[in-house]
């Protein structure tokens, strides 16, 4: 039983971390979602549909990369963290 629990684990996980790769353009060109901020190169932060904890929340986005699975939250300087006490929500 573990070792099936553990399989299915290791195959969630390959396909959580396997990164769609595309072109800019063409039929299968990934679009950016909406509300994305750009923050580096093919990096984007997008909002959370619901505020977490009355704080407004980001998820990393890449279209060719994998990135943290995270939620961030925006600091008065506009970093993004992944503390609400560092972000000024408490």
């Amino acid at each position: 039983m573990l070792l099936r629990s553990l399989a299915a684990l290791a195959c969630l996980w390959m396909v959580a971390c396997s990164g769609r790769h595309s072109e800019s353009s063409g039929p299968d060109a990934i679009e950016l979602p909406d509300g994305a901020i750009a923050v580096g190169e093919d990096l984007y932060m997008v909002p959370l549909a619901k505020p977490v904890g009355g704080c407004p929340a980001f998820r990393a986005f890449s279209p060719n990369r994998m990135v943290v699975q995270a939620i961030f939250f925006r600091a008065p300087d506009g970093r993004f963290v992944m503390s609400r006490q560092e972000a000024g929500c408490t």
